[in-house]
């Protein structure tokens, strides 16, 4: 394992590279381009559990097919979203966040297009990778690149950029809802839901066309030992910043040297550019040793303490909001499994012209993502002043006490509602929260297989509940709340990362 010999005098670690660059036009730029990205990804995501009751209208289905296809989009989040978020620790970050874009885009299109159920459950296997590889490499490129004093808010900005796709995309099918089921068989329409799952692929390689003009991160190259493009890539982010000559800089490519650790990872030179047997060779080499170094004494823990964090947030903000949308609607009646879970609608398996759309499974959804946005907002306000483990602490506490005492409330509407948007914005919070934690902990070397890693058991479990949950809702309410308490206790281990330079 490498260590940090060399310390150029007046630099103490890479931070300082980072400051002088400055916050500008670029950065600003940089914050804009990731959030597209998750407003793209958040409409993408949210398109299946949208449109399955359409598509059973014309693809016949069966009730273990329609669960299938969604257990193989968890299936893609959790393995092949950790083999290309892994990935970018080998071949950089730039190249992954357009290639991940490219898996939405066809992951998207092939789903709205194909007749095929095998053809299907590949498409949202793709669909899956490519969205937390997105999540992930987009996240590792803006901590990567901000100065410190920025890094964090900008993080949890991308999260309200998310929330805000989700509620363009339910709004966009609640209007359009009505004239895609009247329409429905008519050979001239203008609008059907192959359309509008495929509009929700067309963002996504809208997004990764303008991905060209964002610039590599400069941490991976000198970990990558090119300080020489780092030091062309700071000076042209200081140059945009702040309306100056790049020349300006004030530091060289021997400032940098020694200031991020390789962990005898990247020993090979001369990698293939194009693709190549040795190029893969290289990559799978890589992602080994990389979580060989994960397994040590020096990070198992954390990968442990975090793997156990998500797994305690496993539900994510999405199937938390359609848990306590079906509560809210239908009170001491509610029966959670996959097929109601996961669908603002039951799909159906007759003709769609007596489909009804549910005002109120609509209303009090947006409702609840609209909510959403004040926690993670309040995250932002306090980020800079409470410690990350606290923020995470607090929010899993009090999301899991609101959802235990749903249990017991009785069927009041008023009372599940103010319940409901008070436990959302506290797992908001959290989950904010922990997303920069989970970020900060590892180096550069291995942060893209850590945050793919941690993110396995967590969608593994979901697969899980997609598959074989068959439970009340005031039940599955009790074990949350269990889970999320006990994620709240093992919060408090995890270490205090407040304004400090990331671990490199």
């Amino acid at each position: 394992m490498s260590v940090l010999p060399y310390a150029p005098a007046g630099m103490s670690n890479f931070e300082d590279a980072l400051l002088k660059t400055g916050w500008g036009l670029y950065s600003k730029f940089l914050v804009g381009f990731t959030a597209s990205c998750f407003f793209a990804n958040a409409m993408a995501f949210m398109s299946l559990h949208i449109y399955m009751p359409l598509i059973t209208c014309d693809i016949a289905m069966s009730e273990n097919t329609i669960l299938n296809i969604h257990v193989s989009t968890s299936l893609g989040m959790a393995f092949g979203g950790f083999f290309l978020s892994s990935t970018s620790d080998v071949v950089g970050r730039k190249g992954i966040i357009s290639l991940s874009l490219m898996f939405v885009f066809i992951g998207a299109l092939a789903s709205s297009f194909t007749f095929g159920i095998f053809t299907i459950m590949f498409a949202q296997f793709a669909l899956g990778t490519g969205l937390v590889a997105n999540w992930n490499v987009t996240k590792i490129l803006l901590i990567e690149v901000l100065p410190i004093y920025k890094r964090s808010k900008s993080i949890i900005f991308l999260d309200i950029f998310a929330r805000l796709g989700t509620i363009v995309a339910v709004l966009i099918s609640f209007s359009c809802m009505p004239v895609v089921i009247e329409y429905r068989g008519s050979s001239a329409r203008l609008v059907s839901w192959r359309l509008l799952y495929g509009f929700t692929g067309f963002i996504s390689v809208f997004t990764a066309c303008v991905s060209a003009l964002i610039l590599e991160s400069p941490r991976y190259l000198v970990y990558e030992n090119r300080p020489a493009q780092a030091i062309f890539i700071l000076s042209e982010i200081f140059a945009i910043n702040k309306s100056k000559l790049a020349t300006g800089y004030p530091l060289t490519d021997v400032d940098l040297q020694g200031k991020i650790a390789n962990f005898g990872i990247n020993t090979e030179r001369d990698i293939p550019h194009t693709f190549s047997s040795r190029r893969c060779f290289i990559i799978l080499k890589r992602v080994r040793k990389s979580m060989i170094i994960l397994m040590t004494k020096q990070f198992c823990g954390s990968i442990m303490l975090c793997s156990i964090l998500k797994l305690a947030t496993c539900l994510g903000l999405f199937l938390l909001m359609m848990m306590l949308t079906k509560t809210m609607v239908y009170n001491d009646a509610c029966l959670l499994d996959g097929m109601n879970w996961l669908h603002f609608e039951h799909p159906l398996y007759r003709d769609c012209k007596d489909y009804n759309v549910d005002i109120s499974m609509y209303r009090d959804f947006l409702v609840l993502a609209s909510v959403s946005v004040v926690g993670h907002v309040m995250t932002i306000v306090f980020v800079s002043y409470v410690d990350r483990k606290y923020l995470v602490f607090s929010g899993l506490f009090l999301s899991g006490l609101l959802m235990l005492s749903l249990s017991f409330i009785g069927s009041s509407y008023t009372a599940r509602f103010v319940i409901s948007c008070v436990a959302v914005i506290g797992f908001a919070t959290a989950d904010s929260a922990l997303n920069v934690l989970t970020i900060e902990m590892f180096p550069t070397a291995i942060r893209g297989t850590s945050l793919g890693e941690i993110e396995i058991l967590k969608h593994v479990a979901v697969t899980l509940l997609e598959r074989f949950m068959v439970v009340q809702c005031k039940w599955i309410f009790v074990v949350f709340a269990a889970l999320l308490e006990v994620g709240a206790i093992f919060s408090l281990a995890l270490p205090k990362l407040k304004k400090r330079a990331l671990y490199d």
